[in-house]
C-alpha cells in the first residue's frame, strides 16, 4: 500500500454558506503561503489515501469527516 497525504486550503465566505477558493497542494507550507491573510473562514485539510487506488483518493476528497486544521 502506498499511503500518501495532500492538503486542500478551503476559503469560504463569511456566512459559510460556499467555499469561494479551495487549493490543494503536495506541501502544507505551500498553502499556508497561498493565502494574503490569515482568516477564520480559512481551513487547511489533510487528505491521506492509498496512492494505488484511486477510489480511495475520490473517497476522501468526497468525505465530510476530514479533519480541519484552523490556519
Amino acid at each position: 500500500m502506498a499511503d500518501r497525504t495532500i492538503y486542500r486550503l478551503t476559503e469560504y465566505d463569511d456566512g459559510w454558506s460556499m467555499p469561494i477558493k479551495i487549493v490543494y497542494s503536495q506541501f502544507k507550507e505551500e498553502l499556508e503561503g497561498e493565502m494574503p491573510t490569515v482568516s477564520e473562514n480559512q481551513y487547511i485539510e489533510e487528505i491521506e489515501f492509498n496512492a494505488d487506488d484511486m477510489n480511495d483518493l475520490c473517497k476522501e476528497l468526497n468525505s465530510d469527516q476530514l479533519e480541519k486544521e484552523k490556519i
